[in-house]
């Protein structure tokens, strides 16, 4: 057996502008492929991974379906001329939109606000990938390792470490892993086939039933046990149904986050970064460096900038900022519901549900006085039902439906260097 050596050298600008060149010289040049893309967020053992496959022959035909490793959010969507379709693969509900012919596939894709990253459409749209590949290349000095057939660039930048790795073999992207300066970490690898055209065709359930857009985000709830769980399940959607105006803190793995959500605006603010969105404008600040990034930006551009900076929305205001109810998002209709106990937290007298399914374990410690959540605790579960990972995040709210003033959603940044939104790199 050969042995493989790995390499590493510092790389020139010229020469690491050329394998970013050549890399959107062979996307540019695939007009059909089927890629599996797995995204991995977080650090062992408590770290997501979600596969994706992206089906696609340009101008106008694309498949993309959505695995997590939890179970949870399982779906697939089919885009052509003839229309859009959106399956929730748990529940079986799918929903259709109308595709704009003076749209490109991509613009068309994002207009249904279905949740996909920019990176697996800048996959299929060669102007989405050099956007993608531009922010990458810019101020970072780059260093070159080969290994496995695989030229993988090593940098530091702004957004913290970041590795971007080439296929020898015809230079398409291979991985790209953003590594925070609080170790957060975002790792995306790719592998690419022939496009098996069959799977551009919309392949519905036998028992998939057509809804509005906004009846398939409701989905259908999780079976319930007892009374006491489903008395307080109710209180709980209902909450968030109407919830307008919050503003709280969580402690998770990715340490303490404040959150203030309003209907002027939303604001989040980290141990060095904040950032907050306002009337069609985003505005980051790196309190580390005194750098403040502002400038128009759509709701669909904000995953793509704040994932270049190693930055992630809390999932609670995500779901509030896409009308939708963030304790819905996390219950699908396979898993049962019951009362397991009771707790106090942050002085609020709190009841435990415990929601499980065949691969994954969610308490709910939710507040008896109002239904909102106090602590989520999650397991992963196995084969035989161990734990293999467990992340949890608790919450304390300072404001909960009073309105919001302007400067509680402004992020504090005086006297920083002020940069476009395209600087971020």
């Amino acid at each position: 057996m050969g042995m493989l050596v790995l390499l590493a050298f510092a790389l020139p600008d010229a020469a690491s502008d050329r394998l970013f060149d050549r890399c959107l010289a062979a996307h540019r040049a695939s007009g059909a492929a089927t890629i599996r893309a797995e995204q991995t967020i977080g650090q062992p053992p408590s770290a997501s991974r979600t596969v994706f496959r992206v089906s696609y022959r340009r101008p106008d035909r694309l498949a993309i379906t959505v695995s997590p490793s939890t179970g949870r959010g399982s779906r697939a969507l089919w885009a052509g001329p003839g229309g859009i379709t959106l399956l929730d693969r748990d529940s079986s509900l799918y929903t259709t939109f109308p595709y704009e012919t003076k749209l490109s596939l991509s613009a068309n894709v994002l207009s249904t606000n279905a949740g996909l990253d920019n990176l697996l459409l800048a996959l299929v749209d060669p102007t989405l990938m050099q956007e993608t590949l531009d922010l990458l290349r810019k101020g970072v000095g780059w260093r070159a390792s080969s290994f496995g057939g695989v030229t993988t660039l090593s940098g530091t930048g702004a957004s913290g470490k970041i590795e971007v790795g080439f296929l020898e073999n015809g230079g398409r992207l291979r991985s790209l892993a953003v590594t925070s300066s609080d170790a957060q970490r975002m790792r995306w690898v790719f592998e690419y086939a022939a496009l098996s055209p069959g799977l551009l065709n919309v392949a519905l359930p036998k028992d998939a039933r057509r809804v509005g857009k906004s009846t398939m985000d409701a989905k259908p709830e999780p079976k319930v046990e007892d009374k006491e769980a489903r008395t307080l399940l109710e209180k709980t959607f209902d909450q968030y149904d109407r919830l307008r105006e919050v503003a709280y803190r969580v402690d998770g793995e990715g340490g303490r986050q404040q959150v203030w959500f309003g209907e002027l605006g939303v604001r989040q603010k980290g141990p060095r970064w904040e950032w907050a969105y306002r009337s069609g404008s985003l505005a980051i600040a790196d309190h580390m460096t005194k750098r403040l990034f502002e400038g128009k930006c759509r709701p669909s551009e904000m995953t793509r900038l704040l994932n270049a900076l190693g930055l992630s929305w809390d999932p609670t205001v995500r779901e509030l900022m896409a009308d939708r109810n963030p304790v819905r998002a996390i219950l699908s209709n396979r898993m049962t519901v019951r009362t397991a106990g009771s707790i106090a937290l942050g002085g609020q007298p709190c009841a435990i549900l415990q929601a499980t399914a065949p691969k994954i374990r969610l308490t709910l410690m939710l507040r008896r006085a109002d239904g909102l959540v106090a602590g989520t605790t999650s397991d992963s579960l196995d084969e035989r039902g161990q734990v293999v990972s467990t992340s949890e995040r608790r919450f304390e709210y300072s404001s909960v439906r009073t309105r919001l003033p302007a400067s509680a959603l402004a992020v504090a940044a005086t006297g920083y260097k002020r940069s476009p939104l395209a600087a971020i790199r």
